[in-house]
């Protein structure tokens, strides 16, 4: 007899690691207590447990982000919070590098504002204009 296990999730913050990073990032850092107050709270809400919190201010580029590369370089099997997709960077190859990384080291980043896992959603946003500028 064979039996089956059924396993029900209601809502995607409970498949978070409850020990997990936040990571912040502002152009000029004046924005940096505003969504660390918003992604504590967001954690508190969710019973989430941020262990470290790595800040970083300046140009939106990995090569300019020393607590972002330490994030990605010190840490495994972690879950970063941060507040939306926008706060890693906004180029192409940086994500690429970032997304490389989080799977050598079972890195997830969850967006708070967008309630998903990041590289899912850049993937499938990625793949639909890869998609729409090849003919088939």
């Amino acid at each position: 007899m064979k039996e089956a296990m059924y396993c029900r999730v209601g809502n995607i913050q409970q498949t978070l690691n409850p020990n997990c990073l936040l990571y912040l990032y502002s152009k000029d850092g004046s924005d940096l207590k505003r969504q660390e107050v918003y992604l504590k709270s967001y954690c508190k809400l969710w019973l989430l447990n941020p262990i470290k919190v790595y800040k970083d201010s300046g140009k939106n580029r990995l090569d300019d982000k020393p607590n972002l590369k330490k994030l990605l370089l010190e840490n495994t099997d972690k879950d970063i919070i941060i507040l939306n997709n926008s706060r890693l960077s906004r180029d192409t190859f940086d994500m690429f590098s970032i997304s490389d990384i989080c799977k050598e080291n079972n890195l997830r980043f969850f967006s708070a504002r967008e309630n998903s896992y990041l590289f899912d959603e850049f993937f499938n946003v990625y793949k639909k204009e890869v998609e729409k500028n090849i003919e088939l």
